[in-house]
């Protein structure tokens, strides 16, 4: 059924529609939660500093959506301790759980355009895609991802949200590695993330890579486009 799965998931992203098989409810993969980490807390490499700030985020995120946050942070954890121990990367049924629990929910869940909830959602489903449902050299890519994910970043007020700085860099930073491509698109994107990146004083890659460390990040696949934005944008 692996297949199946992945070509449901896969003709949703690019038609923009939901899954054909099951619903929020009954998805047969259970999310990982918080307390059932794939890795032992004193194990996990989080930056203090920075936890804080997560939690704020999640806690004023929707209970679903925070819940599979939770869930994709978890396999993060997992790939990025098993690349710096360099181990065989994940067995193919923490694998497959993983992307059925989390893609499933994420396409199936819908939130009023332009909230906080939706525009995590959104960046939850760039992140992921290339991650669960990319195959070799063939990028699946929402047509009106781009489109949406602009306007629903441009509606959020920080104060009104309730979206720390560091949520805010992250969630440029995702717009800027997987979602936006058009040169007005990122110019537009550069401007506002110069701003956030002054406003919480980042010198240097390191820095904004331990911010997005903190919230969900997998070095392997994201560390070179990433820095290769960052740079691109502060210089």
């Amino acid at each position: 059924m692996q297949k199946h799965h992945r070509c449901d998931l896969a003709l949703a992203l690019q038609t923009s529609s939901k899954p054909i098989f099951f619903t929020p409810d009954n998805v047969p993969w259970k999310l990982a939660s918080a307390r059932e980490a794939v890795l032992p807390l004193h194990e996990m490499k989080i930056t203090n500093d920075f936890q804080i700030d997560t939690q704020i985020f999640l806690d004023g995120l929707d209970s679903q959506l925070a819940a599979v946050w939770t869930a994709m942070s978890q396999f993060c954890s997992l790939v990025n301790d098993a690349v710096e121990r360099d181990m065989h990367l994940i067995v193919d049924q923490v694998f497959l759980s993983s992307m059925g629990s989390i893609m499933y929910r994420l396409l199936h869940f819908r939130f009023k355009a332009g909230s906080l909830d939706e525009t995590v959602r959104l960046a939850l489903v760039a992140f992921c895609s290339p991650i669960f449902l990319q195959w070799q050299n063939i990028k699946l890519v929402d047509p009106s991802l781009a489109h949406n994910y602009r306007k629903s970043l441009a509606g959020l007020n920080a104060l009104r949200c309730g979206a720390t700085p560091g949520a805010f860099l992250w969630l440029m930073m995702i717009g800027g590695t997987s979602i936006f491509h058009e040169p007005d698109d990122i110019a537009w994107l550069k401007t506002w993330l110069r701003r956030t990146i002054k406003l919480c004083s980042i010198s240097s890659w390191d820095q904004m890579r331990d911010i997005l460390n903190s919230f969900l990040w997998i070095g392997l696949i994201y560390d070179k486009p990433g820095q290769d934005f960052f740079k691109n944008c502060v210089h």
